[in-house]
C-alpha cells in the first residue's frame, strides 16, 4: 500500500513532497495534531522537520477521482439523452400545433354547419333503444 507524505511547511518538503500549513494539518488531524504538539512540545528539542505519513488517503484520492470521471462521463450521457428528448419534444410540439389549427378549422367548419341547419337534433339511445329526442332551433 503506497503511503502520501505531507510535510509541514513548504520549506522542509522535499522533492516529490505533499506540503501543508500547520493550520492545515490541524484540520486534517484534529484531535490528533494536538497530541502530537504536546509530545513535540514536552521534548525540548529542535525539530528541523516533521513528516505526518497518511495511509489510504492516495488511493481513496484515486477512487474518488475514478468516480468523479464515471460522474462525469454519465452526465455526458445524460446531456445527449437530454439533447434528443429536447429535439423530439420540439418535433411534438410542432404537431402538437399543427394538431390545434385543424381541430380550429374543423370547429369553424362545424361552427357553419349548424348555422345552416338551424336547429339541433338530439337522440339519446340505451343499448339500440332510442330513449330520448330532442329537436329545436339553434340559438346561438
Amino acid at each position: 500500500m503506497p503511503l502520501r507524505c505531507l510535510c509541514l511547511g513548504q520549506e522542509m518538503a522535499k522533492a516529490g513532497d505533499s506540503w501543508v500549513d500547520e493550520q492545515t494539518l490541524r484540520r486534517i488531524l484534529g484531535e490528533f495534531a494536538r497530541g502530537i504538539t504536546a509530545v513535540l512540545e514536552n521534548t525540548n528539542k529542535e525539530i528541523s522537520r516533521v513528516y505526518v505519513v497518511v495511509e489510504g488517503i492516495g488511493q481513496r484520492l484515486d477512487r474518488i477521482e475514478e468516480r468523479l470521471d464515471q460522474v462525469e462521463a454519465r452526465l455526458d450521457r445524460v446531456e445527449e439523452r437530454l439533447d434528443r428528448v429536447e429535439e423530439r419534444l420540439d418535433r411534438v410540439e410542432e404537431r402538437l400545433d399543427r394538431v390545434e389549427e385543424r381541430l380550429d378549422r374543423m370547429e369553424h367548419r362545424l361552427d357553419s354547419i349548424e348555422r345552416q341547419l338551424g336547429y339541433v337534433k338530439v337522440k339519446l339511445f340505451e343499448h339500440d333503444e332510442e330513449i330520448f329526442y330532442l329537436r329545436g332551433s339553434n340559438v346561438k
